[in-house]
């Protein structure tokens, strides 16, 4: 569970008690808190969830209306210290000492590399920080920095408090010397926050050089550890290989390309802590990643706080670039267009009906299941069973029997080449004989005796004897001599690494540079397409095409046409 924003969470609790003292709903009383500029609606700089949503504006600025904390009556101070130890105080509640101990809180609360701005950030920490006795040399700094004097005026004179005067609010210690004490650490703490901040902001600028020296730096976040260590391995060799042919060949205007790789395990959490890592370091003009679009996606709204290009070469969830922003792109296929074109090609091969297995996975199987599902309905082509199952499975037969027991012409599996491996072995156990459709990734499709026949629709295959895609195949094998074979996933990461260099190349070595060389690039070579070139609405390669392969005699070869 992702903790919401200080801001949004002080808003809430102040906000409910109000509305128990006046009797009022709390949305009649408080604005909504808004977002940093270029972030995702309902998700703050630092990636943190705003509860509710706010509206698009800055981060930390409080509302443009106050509200009253004693809305009916003056609460006695035992309930107001209740409430303010529970939670922080709401940001524009600068006139009551009861919330003394929480602003402490939200005082020690640390900046994170994803603050807009050090002007934004700077206005968010004095919004936070309790009001000192010297109100005048506060409402100088607020003046100077172009913030709101006191976003709250009272007109009450309760208390002693005049009207239209910015109020102080001393907390309620009958120790003068335990307050003294405390003001000392708060103000020592509130010194080290804005050092932090600033220098937080100042990393999250957009103009970041990636020339340190000599040397253009390009991140990778990706899995090195985990369950996905294998596919981090295959592209990090690939890139790898990469590096060396670029910088062979003179690199970026006389500057060496060098990467920076950091472990996200292909974990969501730690993508985004990755993430901030990279928007940090001003040498770092553009991050490849991550493997699974599940771990990418929650890490957008960091890249693109930081204005950093976020390149997903490898994740075919349409949301990555649909919902992302001008910062995300890929060269992978979308799960749309992939299995689109698998139920066309079935449908070419005169099948009439096909039963399926799918991963039963929301971020990925389901929705290639459903794009499959909806060609199939258009084209005429008649789904009689569709079963979800789980990669981790040993034993997929309890629905295979249900598959086979409906006699579909074909049977089509979308995943990918362990799993459908595993699927095609037990398949044939059933006494099914026809032809077995769909698993990406050959290599690991166990090329058994039961998965011959097998047919699948990929970007790559190493046996395409066209001249780009030989030269790469022997230059990596000569590279790496232990590995047998070669894939989509070094092809897609050896292809991404000279897409980004043509970029740099086209644009400069810069964030901003980067960016206008993808908004620009046509007609790279590529091993897996040809060519690519951007479709600029949708950030992805313009009409790619899939190749079917067949295992036959133990090896996959290309359909011809």
């Amino acid at each position: 569970m992702r903790a919401k924003c200080a801001w949004s969470a002080a808003m809430s609790s102040g906000a409910r008690f109000a509305a128990r003292r006046s009797g009022r709903s709390k949305t009649d009383d408080v604005a909504a808190v808004p977002a940093a500029e270029g972030v995702a609606e309902g998700v703050c700089s630092a990636g943190t969830v705003h509860d509710p949503a706010p509206a698009p504006g800055s981060c930390g600025k409080p509302p443009a209306r106050g509200y009253s904390l004693t809305g009916g009556g003056i609460p006695s101070a035992s309930s107001f210290n209740r409430v303010a130890r529970q939670s922080p105080r709401p940001p524009d509640a600068f006139h009551h000492p009861a919330f003394y101990y929480a602003e402490r809180r939200i005082i020690t609360r640390r900046p994170t590399a994803g603050s807009p701005s050090l002007l934004a950030c700077r206005h968010a920490l004095l919004q936070r920080r309790r009001v000192p006795t010297d109100t005048g040399s506060l409402a100088r700094r607020i003046r100077r920095d172009g913030a709101p004097l006191h976003p709250h005026r009272r007109t009450s004179t309760a208390h002693g408090i005049r009207s239209r005067r910015v109020v102080t609010n001393s907390p309620p210690h009958r120790n003068r010397n335990t307050m003294k004490k405390h003001l000392a650490r708060a103000s020592a703490v509130s010194l080290v926050a804005l050092v932090a901040v600033g220098l937080a902001g100042c990393a999250t600028g957009s103009g970041g050089s990636g020339d340190a020296g000599d040397t253009v730096y390009f991140g990778v976040s990706s899995a090195t550890t985990g369950q996905y260590a294998q596919y981090g391995d295959q592209f990090k060799k690939a890139f790898d290989l990469a590096v060396k042919e670029v910088n062979a060949d003179g690199g970026i205007d006389g500057k060496k390309v060098a990467l920076k790789y950091e472990d996200s395990q292909s974990d969501p959490k730690q993508s985004v802590t990755v993430a901030q890592k990279f928007v940090a370091d001003q040498d770092v003009i553009l991050a490849f990643g991550d493997y699974a679009s599940s771990a990418s996606i929650p890490a957008s709204p960091i890249y693109t706080a930081g204005k950093l290009v976020q390149y997903g070469y490898n994740n075919s969830n349409p949301d990555f670039t649909a919902k992302g922003s001008q910062y995300q792109w890929s060269t992978a296929i979308t799960t749309t267009a992939s299995y689109t074109w698998t139920a066309d090609y079935i449908k070419k091969q005169g099948v009439k009906s096909v039963g399926v297995t799918y991963l039963n996975t929301a971020d990925w199987g389901i929705p290639a299941y459903q794009a499959f599902e909806a060609e199939a309905k258009k084209i005429g082509l008649k789904i009689t069973d569709a079963e979800g199952v789980l990669d981790s499975s040993d034993d997929y037969r309890p629905s295979l029997s249900k598959i086979v027991a409906t006699k579909p012409d074909a049977i089509a599996h979308i995943g990918y080449g362990p799993d459908a491996a595993k699927i095609v072995n037990q398949l044939r156990s059933t006494g099914y004989d026809g032809t077995f459709y769909g698993g990406q990734d050959e290599e690991s499709f166990d090329a058994t005796p039961e998965a011959e026949g097998s047919v699948i629709g990929t970007e790559f295959v190493e046996t395409n004897p066209d001249a780009g895609v030989q030269k790469f195949v022997k230059a990596f094998k000569k590279a790496y001599p232990s590995e047998e074979h070669v894939t989509l996933f070094e092809a897609g990461a050896y292809d991404a690494l000279h897409v980004a260099v043509a970029a740099a190349k086209a644009g400069g070595t810069t964030r901003e540079g980067i960016l206008k060389g993808f908004q620009e690039l046509k007609n790279v070579p590529s091993v897996v397409y040809g060519e690519i070139s951007f479709d600029q609405k949708t950030r992805r390669v313009a009409d790619p095409k899939l190749t079917p392969v067949v295992l036959k005699d133990g090896s996959w070869s290309a359909i011809e046409k």
